[in-house]
């Protein structure tokens, strides 16, 4: 069996991640309310620590649809976990509200989610709304009821994809079948980047290098090379991935 196929998006254990952070940092906002300080001070470095692994865990899962931007999202995350725990424990002068960077984080994940093909696109707006909420509340002189209003936007926001992520998953072909999409995205950028450096035309009739021969394997497989078709069709996963690795290896010998 292929790589494609043994790889699984973990979606249960994320959203299993997910569940434990939002008890957790629940949990410590009650014992901080009830005067117990260092207990629940404790908690929430514990609720920063899942969402730290959550954030790793929500990049691979997004890395399909998008590496470069599942990447920027989860900077924006870590950032925002490391402005809550310098904020909570007081470790620098200068404070920053974790909302400047929490807020982009919940706009990208809403993205990845509306671009990709397993997750309900209404979620992913939701986010988007709640990511935008977030960075509204930054401004000074709202009343309560929209600050109150914004943090429920929030919170339902991300329970709601936690609850989904519990619930129901993401189903792997889906999820496969938009990886092996993408790779092929990227290889096919691979393949005429390293055709322009080393000045071969693609198209050369019969072909006569590696990387023409390639180029002419791909052809017949560019009309598969949809999340929707793969998805339907996973015998067709082993011979996309082949021929991402004919690429890689094409590309690897004429340009380094």
């Amino acid at each position: 069996m292929s790589q494609v196929n043994q790889a699984s998006p973990h979606a249960r254990i994320t959203g299993a991640v997910y569940l434990l952070y939002f008890v957790a940092a629940i949990s410590a906002q009650v014992l901080i309310t009830q005067r117990f300080t260092a207990s629940g001070k404790a908690i929430n470095l514990f609720a920063n620590g899942l969402y730290i692994a959550l954030t790793f865990l929500l990049y691979r899962m997004f890395q399909p649809v998008s590496r470069t931007i599942s990447l920027i999202a989860a900077l924006f995350s870590l950032a925002g976990c490391v402005a809550m725990i310098a904020a909570q424990w007081r470790l620098v002068g200068l404070q920053l509200s974790p909302l400047i960077f929490f807020g982009p984080f919940c706009i990208l994940l809403g993205y990845l989610i509306l671009r990709s093909t397993f997750i309900p696109r209404p979620l992913g707006a939701l986010l988007i709304l709640a990511g935008l909420a977030w960075v509204i509340y930054l401004l000074p002189g709202l009343p309560k009821a929209v600050l109150v209003a914004i943090q429920a936007l929030g919170i339902i926001a991300e329970m709601l994809l936690m609850l989904w992520l519990v619930t129901k998953g993401v189903p792997k072909e889906q999820w496969r079948a938009q990886r092996a999409a993408n790779a092929l995205a990227l290889a096919q950028i691979r393949l005429e980047n390293c055709a322009r450096q080393t000045g071969q035309a693609l198209e050369q009739t019969p072909p006569r290098t590696d990387l023409q021969r390639v180029y002419q394997q791909g052809k017949d497989l560019q009309s598969d090379w949809t999340p929707r078709y793969l998805e339907r069709f996973p015998d067709r996963l082993d011979a996309a991935m082949g021929y991402v690795f004919s690429v890689e290896n094409a590309a690897a010998a004429a340009c380094g």
